[in-house]
């Protein structure tokens, strides 16, 4: 009997996963093992006080009390009772009804459609379907009213508090288990508008990453590491103190948050909002798929908010720095820097100087450094983890086995003190083996999901899970790339019929998967992208070292004014490895590619040609005919491709081939990136006289020219080039 159930159990499943995984592989994925174990179920529980709780009122009251706070001190004011005393500021955005509601959809845009809704069940997906409609219309512009008039519908804070437990903790403790908010998507809209708006105040400290918009985890540690890679390579030193913020967004005041807008222009028109949204909010408490009960605070700023993150850096700008200051004011001669991502602090200490690098005990500017940074946030109510302070003294000699290396973990990425990442891409393996172990029972090449859902499932998951951080891998990633290698092989064999043995490089031809070496060059051609893209975060390592004087070229180190090869490499430093194969240097004099930055908006006009890849020649002159009287046009065509070696090349000629050129790029350089700087040749060589038609094959680079025009960002010098042509 229990052989016939398992059978049967067999059976139900595998056709559960090949009538559903075709369609859609991430419900089949969501139904496999729980490699976190996010499915558990809530036992018992041991509160802070070590008091049990059994009943559900009990964890109800335990678990509020443990990750939520109320003051009777704290606000209590309920909506429309301070509206006299904060007059004062209504009516100030400067910005108008219609103006206000572009912004909302703007920001609606940039909403998941699969983000869970809050309490009243109403998701982005809901309001985007009915924004054509009278409702929809009518939702913009009350969310459009209440931004330009500071206040915040109380129904609008309305949120459900879902409790997951956490990955490794101790799911018999209430701080084993996460809160995460469910705010409604109505109120998160508005607040939306508000967060890009204040990104934009001026009130954010210059190294402050994570929740605004260019300044990723990985930014912050490829500045982290670049800096400290130059400064070993110039025989200094190089220590470092990581730091936590306890309690995260209920330490944000609101007298603190406020006192910086009024710094700002932008900041004070929206201090009426501010102060609404930091009013005291009820919510419902949810576990194992029931509603417990309800709570209330009335500390901080709510989790779950996407304003939330961006108040908590306004308020830690100041504090961070206080820090500086203090901590330049004990060293004067160190460099000295303090990024940070969101509540996790880092102090790097750099000592270029070789001479003075061997006096000095590292060790114990560390811990000095970290008396003043406490001191600091004790009187600005700023609580650390002890548990979380962790420092690194990074050095230049190698020792006699590698369990002796000392690691840090920051950001997700282990980080040791020869800054290999040896450590890093060994745990970035194992844990993606953990997760192609969990999905085994999806099926494989006889049964189950088909072959393009395990493609999805594999480079959407498995090879993002092994990825993360990869671009910060230089030295390390031939044996990354080895490992890697193994790991897809396992994966796809599962979805090409392939038995073990198969040649490495046919399954992944057959599953239609990059080479790793492809994949890990991807990773870092897509950072080398976002850093040009918004420069402000890191870009000024790109052509400088860190202390204001010219980076190495990847062939040579400026030091003390005098050049010398360094490395077998000949780089001391992964952003510069990252730029060579970006083609962002120049090589005998040739401009290959170059970073962009900002350009005046202006508004690209397109036209679409009537005519398909398979039409034949006549539809195409037809349709290129119809495109030039419509524009009154002179025909220009481009085109980017690359050649065997992987560099991409990029040519163009006007009509009848009287004017050509052309131009090599770097490896890591895309094909639309060709395709760009070919329009930028084909823009410079045509005449200034006449309306230019430039015929492009690639989606991708009318896109990259479109958003440029849109948002007056540049990734590239050709990008900024095209768009300032466009604009003559």
């Amino acid at each position: 009997m229990r052989t016939m159930v398992r059978e049967k159990k067999k059976e139900c499943w595998q056709e559960f996963c090949e009538e559903n995984g075709e369609k859609d592989p991430w419900e089949i994925v969501k139904w496999a093992k729980d490699p976190w174990h996010l499915k558990a179920t809530m036992g018992d529980l041991t509160d802070t006080a070590n008091i049990s709780l059994k009943t559900d009122n009990d964890k109800k009251n335990g678990l509020i009390r443990d990750h939520f706070e109320w003051r009777d001190d704290g606000r209590k004011v309920e909506e429309g009772e301070e509206i006299e005393q904060m007059g004062r500021y209504s009516g100030v955005t400067g910005i108008t009804i219609e103006e206000m509601k572009e912004l909302v959809r703007k920001a609606l845009a940039g909403t998941s459609n699969k983000s869970t809704p809050g309490p009243d069940g109403i998701g982005y997906k809901l309001i985007k379907r009915v924004l054509n409609l009278r409702l929809g219309q009518e939702l913009i512009g009350e969310v459009a009213e209440n931004l330009v008039q500071g206040r915040i519908p109380k129904e609008w804070q309305h949120s459900k508090v879902v409790m997951i437990p956490k990955p490794g903790k101790d799911h018999s403790k209430t701080k084993g288990w996460r809160p995460i908010n469910l705010i409604n998507c109505i109120g998160k809209l508005g607040e939306k508008v508000v967060a890009d708006r204040l990104q934009e105040s001026g009130l954010l400290h210059r190294h402050q990453f994570g929740s605004v918009k260019g300044r990723s985890a990985t930014e912050a540690a490829l500045r982290v590491v670049t800096r400290a890679q130059r400064c070993i390579a110039a025989e200094g030193v190089v220590g470092w103190n990581f730091w936590d913020v306890k309690g995260g967004f209920q330490n944000v005041r609101v007298e603190d948050v406020i006192k910086e807008l009024e710094k700002s222009e932008e900041g004070r028109k929206w201090i009426l909002w501010v102060k609404e949204f930091f009013r005291a909010r009820e919510f419902e408490l949810e576990w194992d798929g029931k509603v417990r009960g309800k709570g209330k605070t009335n500390i901080g700023a709510p989790q779950g908010s996407p304003l939330s993150p961006v108040i908590f850096l306004i308020w830690m700008a100041p504090i961070i720095t206080k820090m500086e200051e203090a901590l330049n004011n004990q060293w004067p001669t160190f460099d000295l820097e303090l990024p940070s991502y969101v509540d996790d602090l880092h102090l790097g200490v750099s000592i270029w100087d070789r001479i003075e690098a061997r006096g000095v005990p590292m060790d114990g500017v560390l811990e000095k450094a970290d008396e003043i940074v406490q001191r600091i946030t004790v009187e600005n109510h700023l609580p650390l983890e002890d548990s979380k302070h962790e420092r690194l003294v990074l050095r230049n000699k190698r020792r006699r086995k590698n369990k002796d290396v000392k690691c840090v973990k920051w950001l997700g990425i282990i980080m040791d003190e020869r800054v290999t990442f040896k450590e890093h891409w060994k745990a970035r393996i194992q844990k993606a083996r953990a997760m192609l172990v969990q999905f085994n029972g999806l099926g494989n090449s006889q049964w189950g999901i088909s072959a393009t859902s395990w493609r999805q499932i594999y480079t959407g998951m498995i090879r993002a899970v092994a990825l993360w951080g990869s671009e910060l891998g230089w030295r390390g990633q031939r044996d990354w790339e080895r490992e890697f290698e193994q790991l897809q092989y396992q994966a796809l064999k599962k979805c090409g019929n392939a038995t073990h043995g198969s040649r490495i490089e046919l399954v992944t031809q057959i599953a239609g998967v990059e080479s790793p070496r492809m994949a890990l060059d991807a990773a870092q051609a897509r950072l080398m992208g976002k850093i040009m893209r918004d420069t402000t975060a890191i870009g000024d390592l790109l052509f400088e070292d860190g202390r204001g004087r010219r980076a190495e070229t990847g062939r040579e180190w400026d030091e003390f004014g005098q050049e010398h090869t360094v490395g077998p490499d000949g780089f001391t430093s992964v952003l510069t490895a990252i730029k060579s194969k970006a083609g962002v240097l120049k090589e005998e004099g040739h401009e290959r590619i170059s970073y962009g930055g900002r350009v005046e908006k202006v508004e690209v006009p397109e036209v679409k040609l009537q005519a398909q890849a398979d039409s034949k020649a006549e539809v195409w002159v037809e349709a290129i005919n119809q495109a030039k009287e419509y524009c009154e046009a002179t025909g220009v065509y481009t085109d980017g491709s690359m050649n065997e070696e992987g560099m991409v090349g990029a040519g163009w000629y006007m009509e009848g081939g009287k004017r050509q050129g052309g131009v090599t790029l770097g490896k890591l350089v895309t094909v639309w990136d060709g395709e760009v700087c070919g329009v930028r040749g084909a823009l410079e060589d045509a005449p200034s006289e006449t309306n230019v038609l430039i015929l492009s094959d690639s989606q991708a680079a009318i896109a990259a020219v479109k958003n440029v025009g849109r948002t007056g960002k540049a990734r590239t010098a050709d990008l900024r080039q095209v768009l300032m042509n466009i604009k003559e």
